[in-house]
């Protein structure tokens, strides 16, 4: 991660000490959206990003990202029947949304460079994030052969042989509550569209986000953290206008 921070610096200090007016690439579309899915090492979502023009190289953008956090000790088990699976021990589930400021610095015009364009991309914003309780479906010794119970995890109680897995995700809302952070991110954008006016590729970079009230408990038993890194990866589809 050290690394990929230094080539994103090295490539933005060097751009941004060259001429931004440079208008000999073709025809300027003032703005454009997109949106997509993102995957990270931390969960996955969707994302959206609506941009502006400043220069021909530089926008000012706008976007928001949604997406859930896994604990990074976190795995799957078989449930007791072998056929449904569940997180052990992970007795919350946190989803956040980001909505965010940054720029784009255009590193590589798609025109010029064989039809791929390279954007060097930054966001900033807050964190909103909503953690709610695991439920799983439990299976009762007085019930046999009858539905499982969906019950609050607790693994001091809920040994492997009475879980047959995860309960609906809407099982627990009403007993969640919102934690308020931080989130910034910076990665390479790649345009593979052979038409300018259209946006279709995708984006590697690292993200962080921040609680700063208390640590997320996401597991029994395990550290948990106010602080969250990852790498992502997005899919885009979008249009210039």
């Amino acid at each position: 991660m050290k690394l990929f921070v230094i080539i994103l610096f090295s490539l933005s200090s060097t751009l941004f000490s060259q001429e931004l007016a440079d208008t000999t690439y073709g025809l300027i579309y003032p703005n454009n959206y997109s949106i997509g899915i993102h995957f990270n090492t931390g969960g996955y979502g969707i994302y959206g990003e609506y941009a502006s023009q400043v220069n021909y190289k530089y926008e000012h953008a706008y976007g928001f990202n949604i997406s859930n956090i896994h604990h990074k000790n976190e795995f799957k088990i078989q449930g007791a029947t072998g056929t449904r699976s569940y997180y052990y021990k992970k007795i919350n589930s946190f989803l956040v949304f980001r909505p965010s400021f940054g720029g784009n610095l255009k590193l590589f015009n798609s025109k010029r460079e064989d039809g791929i364009g390279i954007v060097l991309k930054w966001k900033v914003g807050p964190a909103f994030g909503f953690l709610k309780p695991v439920y799983l479906d439990i299976l009762k010794q007085q019930n046999i052969g009858a539905n499982p119970i969906a019950e609050k995890y607790d693994p001091e109680i809920h040994e492997n042989a009475v879980v047959e897995g995860r309960a609906n995700w809407t099982k627990g809302v009403g007993e969640g509550r919102f934690e308020i952070g931080g989130a910034a991110k910076a990665g390479l954008n790649f345009n593979f569209a052979k038409d300018e006016s259209t946006i279709s590729g995708g984006e590697i970079g690292i993200m962080v986000d921040y609680f700063p009230i208390r640590p997320i408990e996401l597991m029994y038993g395990a550290d948990n953290f106010r602080y969250f890194g990852a790498f992502y990866l997005q899919f885009e589809l979008g249009s210039r206008f």
